[in-house]
């Protein structure tokens, strides 16, 4: 599996926004359309997505691996995958996707099966995730929400139009209620 989570270049990040005029980081999410407690926890030296970091490259027009720590081209894959995505009732300004997408992610592969989910994403300036699955996995996450087993991670709405994707295309080009992701959070972390 491809590796998903990497660390900004914290200093190149700064230096870019500082560049641009933009005088807060509120200016920066703005432009990445993402929230700002995701701007805040980036700076702060959680880890992201790449997709995260591809919306941040993309407001400042730079290549994604020039902030980025450690940055390593995502392998191509072979094979099948199938594009879902995913409503959660969470706020939009107060989803995290350094902290609550892994959590919610984490979740949903436990409960369907165990294997990684391919490139989870948020649509910008909303809490659509959408991520691509196997047949199998696709089967069992559409059978465990409309038997209602995803309602304690906040999950409003899970769509498949059944668009089918070669894994290797995912790569080249580059969507919960807080309060539930918070209970789970704990639970996780007592347990």
């Amino acid at each position: 599996m491809a590796r998903t989570y990497f660390k900004a270049n914290v200093k190149e990040i700064e230096s870019l926004r500082i560049a641009r005029g933009w005088s807060s980081r509120q200016r920066l999410a703005e432009k990445a359309i993402i929230s700002l407690r995701t701007i805040d926890s980036i700076m702060a030296g959680e880890n992201a997505l790449l997709s995260t970091f591809t919306k941040i490259a993309k407001a400042f027009d730079v290549p994604v691996e020039s902030i980025l720590e450690d940055y390593e081209k995502p392998e191509s894959c072979k094979g099948r995958v199938w594009e879902i995505t995913i409503q959660i009732r969470t706020p939009y300004a107060e989803f995290d996707e350094t902290k609550d997408l892994p959590l919610l992610i984490s979740e949903l592969m436990k409960r369907v099966g165990g294997r990684e989910f391919w490139s989870p994403e948020t649509t910008p300036g909303s809490t659509i995730i959408r991520i691509y699955v196997e047949g199998d996995q696709m089967s069992a996450l559409l059978a465990a929400f409309q038997a209602g087993q995803l309602d304690d991670l906040g999950i409003v709405d899970v769509k498949s139009d059944f668009i089918s994707l070669e894994k290797s295309t995912l790569y080249e080009e580059f969507a919960v209620n807080l309060d539930d992701l918070d209970d789970l959070r704990k639970k996780n972390k007592s347990g």
